[in-house]
């Protein structure tokens, strides 16, 4: 998971929080 969060920091806010909304719905 840590490397998945540093890789995410190279993209826009927009898409981490659409990352982060899929995978709070995935754990649901």
């Amino acid at each position: 998971m840590a490397g998945e969060v540093v890789k995410r920091q190279a993209v826009p806010p927009a898409d981490e929080l659409v990352h982060l909304a899929v995978a709070v719905a995935g754990e649901v």
